[in-house]
């Protein structure tokens, strides 16, 4: 099976370098679930910025809506969700996650 590249490749390697550990994490695996994220509307690709990124962007984005997805094994890796469901994702380099969610209220 062809090893998939990760979207933000350089910044994970530079976490793994960084602080020793492994990231992707070691139990990250392609699911096939439902996920909500804020985003603006309109929507912009800085709104799917892997967490630690956008956290330097976030203020300045301004959240106004929340968005929802099915992502499935051709978006990328996630862990196994937390009892609140909340997981760490790791968007495959292809994906195009601004194409696939929707806001609810605009449906």
């Amino acid at each position: 099976m062809k090893k998939r590249i990760f979207k933000y490749e350089a910044y994970l390697k530079e976490v793994r370098e960084t602080h020793l550990i492994p990231c992707p994490v070691e139990d990250a695996k392609a699911l096939n679930i439902e996920t909500f994220r804020w985003v603006n509307d309109p929507m912009m690709v800085e709104n799917f910025l892997p967490t630690r990124l956008l956290d330097e962007v976030k203020g300045k984005l301004g959240y106004t809506h929340i968005a929802v997805s099915e992502i499935n094994e051709n978006d990328g890796e996630s862990t196994v969700p937390d009892k609140n469901g909340h997981f760490s994702f790791f968007e495959y380099h292809e994906a195009m996650l601004l194409e696939k969610f929707k806001i609810p209220s605009k449906s």
